[in-house]
């Protein structure tokens, strides 16, 4: 889940715009800030729609 309460929080914390476009939750500039509300593992970064720049191991 993305977009919470808990990601608007972390947007504002660290003075991001929020924007409620999935899978971002906030904007600074021409940087964009995702926040997944939960535990992250690999299988959540594999899953589609995910952008990977480097394989977990």
């Amino acid at each position: 889940m993305t977009n919470g309460v808990f990601a608007e929080d972390v947007a504002a914390q660290l003075r991001f715009h929020v924007e409620h476009e999935a899978p971002f939750s906030g904007r600074k500039g021409r940087t964009r800030l995702a926040v997944i509300d939960g535990v992250v593992d690999a299988e959540v970064v594999r899953a589609p729609g995910c952008a990977r720049r480097r394989a977990i191991s």
